[in-house]
């Protein structure tokens, strides 16, 4: 009898359970992700996280001006409260005004340094201990602070 040898083939025999994909179901899962992002989209509009950044921008101006503050020997306060004028250490004079709608300051009548944006209104008024800042925003919300004047004796 012939005996017939075994060869050997370069293809493997594929299971019948094997566990893969398939197009079907990489179609329904790209259908399924298409349809839920616009879902996902106005759900994170909806969340409205809240920023506060007009809160932050008033106390970061808030420090810039006490900083100047106790850089400076005297203080004046001209034109009926907008302006506050402050003599510093080294003979210069800084300037606190409204320009627009911003708050800017002024070193010796020059420069444009700008403080804080969209303000509707600024006024200094006098305290017993040193001077009052309001700050109205465009939108209508104020603040205030009271910086103290230390005077040195």
């Amino acid at each position: 009898m012939l005996k017939k040898k075994e060869k050997q083939s370069v293809y493997m025999v594929f299971l019948e359970k094997s566990s893969g994909f398939t197009m079907i179901q990489s179609l329904l899962a790209i259908s399924f992700l298409a349809l839920s992002l616009p879902f996902l989209a106005s759900l994170l509009k909806a969340a409205d996280i809240p920023l506060h950044e007009q809160e932050l921008s008033i106390q970061q101006f808030f420090t810039f001006l006490q900083d100047d503050v106790k850089n400076a020997t005297s203080f004046k306060l001209k034109d009926a409260g907008k302006i506050l004028e402050l003599n510093l250490v080294g003979g210069s004079t800084t300037t606190l005004e409204k320009y627009g709608n911003l708050i800017r300051r002024r070193v010796n009548g020059t420069g444009h340094e700008v403080y804080l944006r969209n303000i509707a209104s600024l006024r200094f008024e006098p305290a017993a201990y040193g001077f009052s800042i309001f700050v109205t925003m465009e939108d209508g919300e104020t603040f205030e602070k009271t910086i103290i004047w230390y005077d040195e004796e």
